[in-house]
């Protein structure tokens, strides 16, 4: 595996653990699935998130420009499609396994919504809904996300600038 590094924020900070670059790449060749997420999350994008002490949840949220979307983009696809994966050792390359959000779902959906995300200057943050964008952790010290379904648009360069960060909640 040639991931990013390890990210380790304090419990409640946004952490990157989709870097900028990254949205545009979708882990799940051929389909719209991951099914080997050591074989197919491999990307120098994607990075390990360490559980600290006293985290249960992982809220998540994609940051994408504010120049992207509806109706600048015509073509965007205007949501991704992620999964997550628990790891109970340190090692990488140790067992994985699926993790679901509070609705019990492990194919999640973030949409683009340039109408209601909150804007901070020159980008855009997707609202991250209780149940559907908040994995239970399972217990698991590490965990690392994948895209089943990429980002997409008419603009390469916007698109590229989009990440997806997550935070960790008690």
């Amino acid at each position: 595996m040639a991931l990013g590094s390890d990210v380790t924020p304090a419990l409640g900070a946004w952490a990157k653990v989709i870097q900028i670059g990254g949205m545009a790449l979708a882990d799940s060749h051929p389909a719209n699935r991951i099914t080997n997420p050591t074989g197919q999350i491999t990307d120098g994008t994607r990075n390990f998130l360490v559980v600290p002490s006293g985290g249960k949840f992982l809220r998540l949220s994609m940051a994408y420009p504010v120049t992207l979307g509806p109706p600048a983009d015509l073509d965007l696809i205007p949501a991704i499609v992620i999964q997550c994966f628990g790891y109970n050792s340190a090692d990488p390359e140790g067992e994985p396994h699926a993790l679901s959000n509070l609705n019990g779902q492990s194919l999640i959906t973030i949409d683009v919504l340039p109408e209601t995300d909150i804007v901070d200057g020159t980008m855009k943050f997707t609202f991250a809904r209780p149940n559907q964008h908040t994995i239970d952790c399972d217990g698991c010290p590490k965990v690392l996300v994948g895209l089943a379904e990429a980002l997409r648009g008419d603009s390469c360069a916007r698109v590229l600038l989009a990440y997806l960060r997550g935070k960790v909640i008690g």
